[in-house]
């Protein structure tokens, strides 16, 4: 799912892989990038932006969070999106730029299950092994997120992008004069003020809300 976490700060970041999921786009900005070709035009709304104090964290966790191990890690502050890349704001960039995504280009992409409708479902029997509620669906892409028979009507201005790659992020963030977050940026800023918890609310020992609703899709 497009999702974007942007940083400002004058040093480079530390020599860690930048990370974006398949469904969602987070950008840094660069504090000496100038006026960008994404720039918002004058009276655009544009994402909140929270500042994240510099510290050192516990990054990855215990089997429980499928994380391989942990190791702390050491962050100066920065600068992330409070909110995920809108449809609205990547439709900009395609306009912009006439980008293709790599979904596109495939043609094809994976879609939870349960979003699809009866028709999509029945002609999709391409699944991921051990997780087969991951279906392969063809024609699946940011502007048909569930495939042929889906569209973004109602969705452009508050849902994410999804169906993003890596490469598309990685353009996107670049045509907007950000960078996508490391690894440990982007975990730092989920975590919280809990920094060794394993979910960022309450304690951080539950996978489930204070009124007993389910947090994230786990």
């Amino acid at each position: 799912a497009v999702g974007r976490a942007m940083a400002r700060r004058a040093r480079a970041p530390p020599p860690l892989r930048p990370l974006a999921g398949p469904l969602l786009l987070r950008c840094l900005l660069l504090a000496d990038c100038g006026a960008a070709a994404g720039a918002p035009a004058p009276g655009e709304r544009q994402p909140a932006m929270r500042k994240i104090p510099g510290r050192t964290f516990r990054m990855g966790g215990d089997e429980l969070s499928g994380a391989p191990g942990s190791k702390e890690i050491t962050l100066q502050s920065y600068e992330i999106d409070s909110v995920p890349v809108t449809n609205q704001e990547f439709r900009r960039f395609v306009k912009a730029t006439k980008f293709k995504t790599e979904a596109e280009a495939f043609g094809w992409s994976f879609v939870l299950n349960s979003s699809l409708s009866d028709a999509v479902r029945r002609e999709s029997d391409q699944v991921v092994e051990g997780a087969p509620y991951w279906v392969a669906v063809e024609g699946a892409y940011w502007r048909r997120p569930e495939g042929r028979d889906s569209s973004l009507d109602g969705r452009w201005e508050d849902h994410p992008a999804v169906h993003i790659s890596w490469n598309d992020a990685k353009a996107f963030c670049e045509w907007a004069g950000k960078r996508l977050p490391t690894e440990a940026e982007w975990e730092n800023a989920a975590r919280g003020k809990n920094k060794e918890s394993l979910y960022p609310w309450g304690e951080g020992s539950e996978s489930m809300g204070s009124d007993g609703t389910w947090m994230m899709n786990i």
